[in-house]
């Protein structure tokens, strides 16, 4: 997984791989069929982290998954 910028692979236009990830993510998340949240509970994910959790406390908190177990079943998850 990538978690700074010097994880993603060299020579790839981060941006565009970024946008393409955080999409499919951002629609698993919404979606009836994979968490089904909201996006109140996306915008509590970042006014958590703004507050001072991290960001694996936010995740945990708002969707209810650890960060850690949505990483490991990432490609599993997404593939509905």
């Amino acid at each position: 997984m990538i978690h700074v910028w010097e994880d993603s692979p060299e020579g790839s236009d981060i941006t565009a791989c970024y946008c393409k990830v955080f999409d499919i993510t951002m629609k698993y998340l919404l979606d009836p069929k994979g968490l089904n949240k909201s996006i109140q509970d996306v915008l509590n994910v970042f006014y958590d982290v703004r507050d001072g959790y991290s960001f694996s406390h936010a995740f945990q908190n708002n969707f209810g998954l650890s960060l850690e177990v949505f990483e490991d079943e990432y490609y599993d998850r997404i593939i509905l």
